[in-house]
């Protein structure tokens, strides 16, 4: 099945919750660049694809690196160069590389 936004949401939101209080920091415009995210989760969706949807949250430091990994992921569904997955409503959500493009830093493809 594919993930609707509000499963995204509710996933994203537990994640948000188990992250510890120390992460939170003051966001910044230098603190956030969602591009270099996407970048990353287009990375690591090269070496391994499918990978699950918590993994790619795995060793953020701040509650900002968490929201722009999120915030690149929702940009890489939008364009269609990722999928988002569950076996069925509830289960754990799965992510997908749909094609292969080369992302610039900038976070547009080239």
């Amino acid at each position: 099945l594919e993930v609707s936004l509000p499963a995204l949401l509710r996933a994203f939101m537990a994640i948000m919750q188990r992250a510890p209080e120390a992460m939170a920091v003051e966001i910044t415009p230098d603190t956030i660049n969602v591009g270099e995210r996407m970048v990353t989760v287009l990375d690591r969706l090269t070496l391994q694809s499918p990978v699950p949807f918590l993994a790619l949250f795995e060793g953020a430091t701040t509650r900002a690196l968490l929201i722009a990994t999120f915030l690149g992921l929702l940009e890489l569904l939008r364009r269609g160069l990722v999928r988002a997955r569950q076996s069925e409503p509830g289960s754990e959500i799965t992510i997908y590389r749909t094609v292969e493009a080369v992302v610039g830093a900038d976070g547009h493809p080239d």
